[in-house]
Formats: structure tokens, C-alpha cells, sequence
């Protein structure tokens, strides 16, 4: 084996190749995550109520809420139905609200934030790995940061991850770097940026944002003792007085203006550590093996659970023999993080993603190592390898059963326990060959690099490849918001004083659409029955939005919008069809079409809205648009895409059936299940 790299005394400053390799790995992820960031779909749950609570802060930046004036008492734990809005640290929506100052008011504004922050993440994994592996190793792991299928959902705010994950990955490897180089050139500025990163990190995510305080202090006395580099302790104290007077004030003034909110949302957070707690966690809590398998086989996916664990534990055992800051501060970064939260009753995939850039680094010194250790070369040819040892040797599940029944995941979840066996079964037998077996020296060697080149595979093409599978399993309902051409409509148009009722019945897939139409429109959404009344005594004026005719005032909504919005306090007949609508009938059933509204969503699809009649119960009817080249797209509509029950829609004059189809321009024709061709107008 031959000796590790030198403990770094001094990074060599960056040159026109580093800025090369950054330009390379900008490019790289803007390829990666940017095409189709702005889609008009808002992911239930993380993603709705932080555009939410971001259009909040749009409107009254130091007063977070998602409802400015709320209708209903809730108690304090049903955060979900509460004004002020602390469930989550502001920090996100403060850059997503300044955002939309410069783009506007939408989705897209919080997504780039997440954006920025991955980019600004991968060039932190090329300045933290750089010294420690050299410049391809570390493009490589930045490069492969930015092209994770679990990156590409937290940039483009699918579940479970978004802005807040984001964000605290950003600054938080911001604070990592900044620390590093400023213990290494003893440089009081860059500590002070360390701790205003931590600062602001701890306004986005609160206590997921702490680890970089925790390895300053270790570095500090490790260096006290000899066993690092050793740094002022003035220095340390700066970074943590910059730390309190970036994270503390903002704290400070909610809890004494908001005191019971600012409390409960503490006790919140603090609930997630025990399961005595009493707190509602969802499907958060996990076994104490779960970092290992499920959390680490999703985030890092498609890298082997085995592998992720032996790159974790070659950068600690480097960390060690070098007694090396630099490769130390990471190691202890990585493994505060997995060591705690095993601990902890709550492990979230995004509350992990803020530790991904830590483990890039570790796998940047895996490849740059696998040549010098033959037994890490095994090991790592062993791991990667692991589904299809496990496919090929069934009996390799026998060994789950012989574990510790703590381990419930481990004994339950085929990965990781057959691939540590098969990482010291590779690491053994090369050792030994090397030992033994001089002559067969350059044979491992080779085998080594072949170890390598997969990884180096497994990091850039398999990860993309497995992004793209992400992004065409999710891309039908990408383009679906009920809210969206509603919103932006009656947004100019609503008095300051206004509240909206959401009157549908079922929730659209993977939509919170109330809380889209909040951020769409800036008004309260509520979903419930109407309630007029309630509404005047708080001053308000109250609003229907439906997807059929109602008896009030209708508001101007284009005709391919999903759901229209009537003037509760102005009773009118059902009005006709909106302007706009190309006027086509036709019968199919008891389902009578009585015309069709068409807008672009983007350059390759369009929305349209078929407006139809029920003469009884509604059914399901197959719309088949027919296209200028001859080809048909046929889609099967129930009624209760509508979001209503079926036997509330049979009495509408008429009601709005959603679909995503191709442009306008593409369409020549559109029938009703067997029925006649129409050609549109």
C-alpha cells in the first residue's frame, strides 16, 4: 500500500484551472436541475406550505403567516390552520420573498433559491475536496452532487424535500469550507463568514444547522492537544459571536412578539429527538439503523448502502492516520450528523441532504486512494457489486436473520448487511493476494481501477440516468394546477380584504390547491364549505372558487383555467360559458360537450378545460384529441377530476373537466369516446 498524501499545510490558491472545473460543474448542474423548474405543479405537504408561507413573507416580510387574518380558532398544534407561521425558520422564505421581488410572484422564485443554493453547494464540494484528492476527483464529486435524482427533488420541490432543505445545505457547507480555509490560512475574515453562514443556516432549519459549531470546537481542541492544526481560540469566538449576531435576533424577536407560537414551534422541533415526546411526527420516526439504510439508500441512491458506508468510514480512518484538519473537520461533519440522528426519533430524507456534500467529499478520497490501497479497491469492487451478489446468492439474506433485533432495518432491508460482509470479504482477499502474492500486485492494481471507474459511473452516469427515470415518472402531473390561471386572474382584481372557499370536495393529486391558490392569488384560501357570513365578521369579502357554474357573480378567468371564482356576495344566475371558449358539442352518454377552453402551459403541452353537462349522474367519458400528423392522445376523464363528488356535479348547468394535452396549434380535432370528430374552430 503505498503512504497516504500529507496532512495539508497549505492549499494551493486557485488558478485558471480551478475555474475551469467550477464552470464545468456549474454548467453541469444547470443542465441538470434548471430545465423545467418553474412548472406550475406545487407538491403537497414541504413545497405547499412554504410557497405559501413564502408568499406570506412576500407580503409582509417580518411578519411570516400563512393566513394574515385567520376565519377558524385552531389550537397552536394544528400549525397547517394558524396565522403567524413559525413551524418552519424563516430564513428560506426570506430569500424566496426577495426572489419573487426580481421574477415575480410564483413558484419558480423559491425554486431558484433552491437552485442558487445546489450550485453554490457543489462549488463548496469542489473547494473542500480539491486539496484533499486533487481537482478530478473533486469536479467528479461536485459534478455528481449536482446530478443526484435526490438533489433534482429537492431543487424542484418534490416530496419530501425543497427550499429549506436547500438552503441549509448551502450554508452550512459554505460554513464547513469557510472554516477549513480559515484555519488554514489563519484568516479572521473567513472565519467570520463561517459563522454567518452557521447564523443564517440556523434561520433556515434551526438545529440542523448546528454541526458546523460542533466541529470548530472539536478542531479547536484537537489542535490544543497536538493531534491537528492548531487555530486561536479568538478565532473560534469570533465565528461564534458572528454566529449570534446573524442567528439570535431574529429569535429573540419572535419569541417575545409571537410567544406561544414561537414556543409551541420550539416544542415541535425538540419532539422530533423522542418518541415520549407526544409530538404528531407523521412518518418521520424510524429505527436507529435507518440513517444506514433506508435514509442513505434514497438520498445517495443509486450508490450502494455498502459503499456509502465504506466511503464514511475511509474518510474517518483517513482523518485519523493523517491527523489532518482538513479531512478531519469533514469526517466529523458526516459523522456528527448520521451519529445523531440515529439517535434521534425523527431521521427525514432532507434532513440528511444537508450532509451529502460532506459524504461527496469522502467519495472524492475514495477515488483518489483506490490505487494506493488494493484492500479499498476490494472492498469498493465488492460493494458495488452488492445487487448482484445479492441476486445471484439468495442465501446471502440468512445472514439478516443471525442480527441483533435492534437492528430493524438492517435485518429487514436487503443491502447493507450483505454488502459490509462482502466489502471485508473484498478488503481481506486483496489484502491477503498483496501479502502473499506479490506477483499478483499488478493484476489488483488493475482490478482496483476498475473498482474506481465504477464509482466514477456510478457517481455521474447511473446517477443521471436514474434523475431522467425520476423526471419521466413525474412528469404528467408536473404540468397539472387547478389554481394557477385562477389565481393569477382575480389577483389584480380581489379587494385587499378578501377570502377565498375552496369548494371542492377531493384533493387534486399531490396538491395542496388551496395553499397554491394562496400563493397565486395573495388572498386567504380556505377548504370549506363556504361561509359567507363568517367571512363579513372579520371584515372580509368572501369568494367561491369551483369547477362548475355557480349563482353568483363570476370574476374574468380564462376559458383553460380548472376552476372559476364567483363574488359570494353578488347572487346571479349561472352564467354562460366563459369568453374564450371554442364552442364544440357533442354527446357521449348522459355527458353532453359543450365547448373547450385551450391555453399553452409551456412549448410542448397545453391546458385544456372541457366544459360539459350532465343530463343525470356524470360518467366517465374518453376525450380524444386528434393531432395535425394523424395521431390521436386519448385520456379517460372521470367526473371527479372536477375535484367534486359526482352526484354534486350532476346538478351544474355545466362543470369543467381538466386535461393536459399538446399545444393548440398541434389539434385539429377532439371527439367523446366513439363519437364524431369535431374540428376545432
Amino acid at each position: 500500500m503505498k503512504p497516504l498524501p500529507e496532512p495539508i499545510d497549505k492549499v494551493q490558491p486557485l488558478d485558471r484551472r480551478d475555474a475551469v472545473c467550477l464552470a464545468l460543474m456549474l454548467a453541469v448542474g444547470l443542465w441538470s436541475l434548471a430545465p423545467g423548474l418553474g412548472h406550475p405543479h406545487i407538491h403537497n405537504w414541504d413545497e405547499s406550505f412554504h410557497q405559501a408561507a413564502t408568499r406570506g413573507v412576500y407580503d409582509t416580510f417580518f411578519t411570516p403567516h400563512l393566513y394574515a387574518d385567520p376565519l377558524y380558532d385552531a389550537p397552536l398544534r394544528q400549525w397547517w390552520l394558524t396565522g403567524i407561521w413559525l413551524h418552519k425558520p424563516t430564513g428560506a422564505f426570506w430569500l424566496g420573498a426577495l426572489m419573487m421581488h426580481l421574477v415575480g410572484v410564483g413558484p419558480l422564485a423559491l425554486r431558484l433559491v433552491s437552485l442558487l443554493c445546489a450550485l453554490l453547494t457543489g462549488a463548496c464540494v469542489f473547494l473542500l475536496a480539491r486539496p484533499l484528492a486533487g481537482r478530478l476527483a473533486a469536479l467528479a464529486a461536485a459534478a455528481s452532487f449536482l446530478t443526484m435524482p435526490f438533489g433534482w427533488i429537492v431543487v424542484q420541490g418534490h416530496f419530501v424535500g425543497d427550499a429549506t432543505d436547500a438552503t441549509v445545505t448551502a450554508f452550512a457547507a459554505l460554513s464547513v469550507t469557510a472554516l477549513l480555509y480559515a484555519i488554514e490560512r489563519q484568516q479572521l475574515r473567513l472565519f467570520a463568514l463561517a459563522g454567518a453562514a452557521v447564523g443564517y443556516a440556523y434561520l433556515c432549519k434551526s438545529f440542523l444547522a448546528l454541526t458546523p459549531l460542533g466541529v470548530v470546537a472539536v478542531l479547536w481542541a484537537s489542535g490544543r492537544v497536538g493531534f491537528s492544526r492548531r487555530f486561536s481560540g479568538k478565532h473560534a469566538l469570533v465565528l461564534l459571536a458572528v454566529f449570534v449576531v446573524v442567528a439570535v435576533p431574529w429569535n429573540v424577536y419572535g419569541a417575545l412578539k409571537w410567544h406561544d407560537v414561537w414556543l409551541r414551534a420550539f416544542q415541535h422541533t425538540i419532539g422530533f429527538l423522542s418518541p415520549e415526546s407526544g409530538e404528531d411526527v407523521g412518518s418521520g420516526a424510524r429505527p436507529a439503523d435507518a440513517i444506514f439504510n433506508e435514509i442513505n439508500q434514497i438520498v445517495l441512491e443509486p450508490v450502494p448502502t455498502a459503499v456509502t458506508l465504506l466511503a464514511g468510514l475511509w474518510l474517518m480512518i483517513s482523518a485519523a492516520r493523517r491527523r489532518d484538519f482538513w479531512s478531519g473537520g469533514v469526517a466529523l461533519w458526516l459523522w456528527s450528523n448520521w451519529i445523531v440522528h440515529s439517535m434521534a426519533n425523527v431521521k427525514g430524507h432532507g434532513h440528511l441532504w444537508n450532509v451529502t456534500p460532506a459524504w461527496m467529499v469522502a467519495a472524492a478520497m475514495v477515488l483518489r486512494d483506490v490505487l494506493r490501497s488494493r484492500a479499498l479497491g476490494g472492498a469498493l469492487l465488492m460493494g458495488l457489486l452488492t445487487p448482484w451478489w445479492i441476486e445471484k446468492l439468495p442465501s446471502l439474506a440468512q445472514l439478516r436473520l443471525h442480527l441483533p433485533e435492534k437492528l430493524v432495518q438492517t435485518r429487514t432491508m436487503p443491502g447493507l448487511a450483505e454488502g459490509v460482509l462482502l466489502v471485508a470479504v473484498g478488503a481481506l482477499a486483496f489484502f491477503a493476494v498483496e501479502r502473499l502474492l506479490p506477483s499478483k500486485r499488478r493484476p489488483l492494481l488493475i482490478v482496483a481501477g476498475l473498482a474506481g471507474a465504477g464509482l466514477f459511473l456510478h457517481l455521474l452516469l447511473m446517477q443521471t440516468v436514474r434523475q431522467k427515470d425520476f423526471r419521466e415518472a413525474e412528469r404528467p402531473w408536473r404540468l397539472a394546477s387547478y389554481s394557477k390561471e385562477a389565481g393569477e386572474a382575480v389577483a389584480p382584481l380581489l379587494p385587499e380584504k378578501a377570502v377565498i372557499f375552496l369548494d371542492t370536495d377531493l384533493e387534486a393529486f399531490s396538491a395542496f390547491e388551496h395553499l397554491a391558490m394562496m400563493l397565486w392569488s395573495g388572498k386567504m384560501t380556505y377548504f370549506h364549505t363556504p361561509e359567507p357570513a363568517l367571512a363579513h365578521q372579520h371584515g372580509l369579502h368572501p369568494y367561491l372558487m369551483s369547477p362548475g357554474a355557480e349563482p353568483f357573480a363570476p370574476l374574468p378567468v380564462p376559458a383553460q383555467a380548472w376552476m372559476r371564482v364567483y363574488d359570494l356576495d353578488v347572487p346571479a344566475p349561472p352564467p354562460p360559458l366563459p369568453e374564450g371558449t371554442l364552442p364544440l358539442t357533442t354527446r357521449s352518454g348522459q355527458m353532453s360537450l359543450l365547448g373547450v377552453g385551450v391555453g399553452p402551459i409551456d412549448r410542448t403541452h397545453g391546458r385544456w378545460a372541457l366544459y360539459v353537462h350532465a343530463d343525470g349522474m356524470p360518467h366517465r367519458v374518453t376525450a380524444v384529441l386528434h393531432l395535425a400528423d394523424g395521431t390521436t392522445q386519448a385520456t379517460a376523464l372521470e367526473p371527479e377530476a372536477a375535484l367534486r363528488r359526482r352526484d354534486r356535479l350532476a346538478p351544474l348547468p355545466w362543470f369543467v373537466l381538466p386535461l393536459v394535452g399538446p399545444p393548440r396549434e398541434k389539434v385539429v380535432g377532439l371527439s367523446l369516446d366513439d363519437g364524431p370528430t369535431l374540428p376545432l374552430p
